[in-house]
């Protein structure tokens, strides 16, 4: 069985929900048609209990801001991060807005994100970093206190047991968010399937291959109990893969596309373990802690984690 769609998106997580969103308010007659392995959207990386949720805003990760030559903190990707994940909200908002999203955007809470580090020189960095990003307006509510005192009243298991003698230092920023991916990407979701797109669970995408005149010819089996074991054939004129790992098979098809997906999903597995952040559960805040001595940063999807590497030099 052979079936032509305009567009094919792999995967049922955030990436491939947010651009099956903007294509339908952009090219509105066009088919979409999204495949998920599992038995529902944002089971994996879009699934709260597996994302931080921090957004990407660059207010706490520090590999954002590395230190240059001359002592100087460079803001520029920390700037062009924040811009992004600003675009994303408006994104959200214009959505919310047109009724395709929840009005009151319950996927999003206002969360204060934290850096914490400790040892004179990185205190040191910490303070010249707040003041290289303070001067910009995304920043500009960025808050720094070297005093153990003011740090406990923001988050206080972080100052809990800690030496008194160790000079610490944290940054606050107030305007930050927590986002539930896995609430958003059903959100959107369900736009899609109400405005005429075709979501099918439990269907694994095993070929992909694009043909000489652009388009691309994919193989997908129903892996849902008890189904028909034949795969069937999809045409489409665009595919856009966005399965995280489960992109990797797909990546290894001969002609397949060289997606951002995949590359992602190879830097995460190649990437070093990441420390898991000390988190102050009864201020309700997302804190992270940057250790006295690291390799180098880990190129992470989520805020948190990243931040708890140590800056680049």
């Amino acid at each position: 069985m052979e079936e032509t769609v305009d567009v094919a998106l792999i995967g049922g997580g955030i990436m491939s929900s947010t651009l099956g969103a903007m294509i339908k308010l952009l090219e509105p007659t066009w088919s979409v048609q999204i495949f998920e392995r599992l038995d529902q959207v944002a089971q994996e990386s879009s699934n709260p209990w597996n994302n931080a949720g921090t957004g990407h805003a660059a207010l706490c990760e520090l590999n954002y801001t590395p230190e240059r030559a001359d002592g100087s903190i460079d803001t520029s990707k920390a700037v062009t991060i924040n811009e992004q994940f600003e675009a994303s909200r408006e994104f959200w908002h214009h959505l919310a807005t047109a009724g395709h999203l929840d009005r009151d955007q319950t996927f999003l809470s206002r969360t204060p994100h934290m850096t914490l580090v400790r040892g004179a020189e990185n205190v040191d960095y910490l303070r010249r970093r707040h003041e290289a990003l303070v001067a910009h307006p995304l920043f500009s509510d960025l808050e720094f206190s070297d005093d153990p005192a003011v740090i406990r009243e923001w988050a206080p298991l972080l100052v809990e047991g800690r030496d008194p003698q160790e000079p610490i230092a944290a940054t606050r920023a107030e305007s930050g968010t927590d986002v539930d991916f896995g609430s958003l990407t059903r959100q959107l979701s369900e736009f899609l399937v109400e405005d005429g797109a075709e979501l099918h669970l439990q269907h694994q995408v095993t070929a992909l291959k694009q043909r000489k005149d652009g388009t691309w010819r994919i193989k997908v089996k129903d892996v849902s109990w008890n189904a028909d074991p034949r795969p069937r054939t999809v045409n489409a004129r665009f595919v856009f893969v966005g399965a995280g790992g489960g992109a990797l098979p797909c990546s290894r098809s001969p002609g397949s596309p060289r997606s951002r997906a995949t590359a992602a999903s190879r830097s995460a597995a190649s990437s070093s373990a990441r420390p898991t952040p000390r988190s102050s559960r009864s201020t309700g805040r997302r804190s992270t802690a940057r250790p006295t001595s690291a390799p180098r940063p880990c190129p992470s999807r989520t805020s948190t984690r990243a931040s708890s590497t140590a800056r680049a030099t």
